[in-house]
């Protein structure tokens, strides 16, 4: 056998020093197409998770206030007295502050509740009160107090605020509330661990592209794929939850359980005939992530293949 034969076989050029493999560019057409593809689909897919996580349309509850006023007068009197409405910014009523009949402040022991409309994010909710509702004494002592969230009209937090509200929450532990709490938490966490995958995929996925290395450019295909499968998870209780809010609580266990909210709202009022809760586009916008991120592992997993291959051939 020649020398140049043995130079070849052995990675040796023909002055006994040896040589890299060179992929030129790329590492030729079908490879350079597939980075392109994974590096696109992983922008994509990182535009629809950040505008579905940073936008405040992922549910909302509504009432319809006409319905709740007929309600009201068919009650009469010896039960509700004259209920209370309160405005957006733009005049339309978002609330209602309703107070039992008989009810007084003087002796302490005032109840009430506060039908709000309200909107959310993954990590917020809010209300729809205008500024000059929410600070006159209706909202302050009844909607505050009694809501457990609205604190002067600023947005309850599920993250900073839940200390607020845990003592009452685990005092309560089958409760609506504390129910609706935990699905929304367990969304946060699925979230999360979505956010840590792809911010791992970034670094992995560069140094795969630009140093070859075949080990981390599958780390990133797995990594995409954990974040897609979470995604999933995260919009499952998303609608779960929102299917619940529309439904009376069955636990037996649980009489106060009235219905399924963080704002306390009276049972004849939970019905759907005066209270509708809805998801928003930012989920549709996530389960389109959801796809986008599973599609972007593919990717990654045949550019995997495609460099372990060319990789092979220059070995040889």
């Amino acid at each position: 056998m020649t020398s140049s034969a043995i130079g070849l076989r052995t990675g040796e050029d023909g002055k006994g020093k040896k040589s890299t493999p060179s992929f030129g560019a790329c590492g030729g057409a079908e490879v350079c197409g597939l980075a392109v593809a994974a590096a696109g689909c992983s922008g994509v897919s990182c535009l629809l998770l950040a505008l579905s996580v940073c936008t405040a349309y992922w549910e909302s509850v509504t009432f319809d206030f006409g319905q709740v006023n007929r309600t009201l007068a068919a009650a009469g009197s010896t039960q509700w007295q004259q209920p209370r409405p309160l405005f957006s910014e733009s005049g339309q009523q978002t609330g209602l502050v309703l107070l039992p009949a008989g009810n007084s402040t003087a002796n302490g022991t005032a109840t009430g509740f506060c039908l709000l409309n309200v909107y959310a994010s993954m990590w917020s909710l809010c209300d729809r009160v205008n500024s000059a509702s929410a600070t006159n004494s209706d909202y302050s002592d009844y909607c505050s107090t009694y809501s457990m969230l609205i604190r002067n009209n600023t947005c309850f937090s599920y993250i900073s605020g839940y200390s607020s509200i845990r003592d009452l929450l685990d005092k309560t532990e089958n409760s609506s509330e504390s129910q609706i709490m935990k699905m929304q938490n367990n969304a946060m966490a699925c979230c999360i661990v979505v956010l840590l995958c792809v911010a791992a995929s970034m670094v992995t996925g560069a140094i795969g592209l630009l140093a070859r290395v075949v080990p981390s450019i599958m780390v990133t295909s797995v990594l995409n794929l954990t974040a897609g499968i979470f995604i999933v998870f995260s919009n499952s209780i998303q609608h779960e939850k929102v299917a619940r809010m529309i439904k009376k609580p069955q636990i037996d266990a649980c009489p106060q359980c009235a219905c399924y909210s963080l704002i306390k709202t009276p049972e004849m009022f939970c019905n759907s005939s005066h209270r509708s809760a809805s998801l928003g586009w930012s989920v549709i916008t996530a389960w389109v992530a959801a796809g986008a991120y599973l599609a972007t592992a593919g990717c990654w997993l045949a550019l995997t293949r495609r460099i372990r291959i060319e990789k092979s051939k220059t070995m040889v």
